[in-house]
């Protein structure tokens, strides 16, 4: 019984790398620019809020959230305004892919 819960998993967790491949293939055939910077993303905008949580024990959790969110906003636009915009210019189209792999 337990190769059956093997294969499942395996059907599954294949199925989902399917689905992402299937995912990033649509944004960079339609973008020519796949972000795979997104989770450092997330996990700044997580230490940000740590950060001004232990600064600022009183604020409202909603508040930090914000100020998370719009740190990551101004973080984001510079970054694909001044990285990956300039990136893309270039005739190489992997440029862009993995300039953002490697951040």
């Amino acid at each position: 019984m337990a190769w059956i819960e093997t294969v499942v998993n395996g059907l599954l967790l294949g199925g989902l790398y399917g689905l992402i491949g299937i995912g990033l293939a649509l944004v960079f055939g339609v973008m020519r620019v796949v972000d795979g910077a997104q989770g450092e993303f997330m996990v700044m905008a997580a230490f940000f809020a740590v950060i001004v949580l232990a600064a600022a024990p009183d604020l409202h959790p909603l508040i930090i959230f914000g100020l998370a969110i719009l740190f990551s906003f101004c973080i984001g636009y510079v970054y694909q305004s001044w990285i990956v915009n300039r990136s893309m210019q270039s005739s190489d189209p992997l440029a862009p892919l993995l300039l953002t792999f490697g951040v």
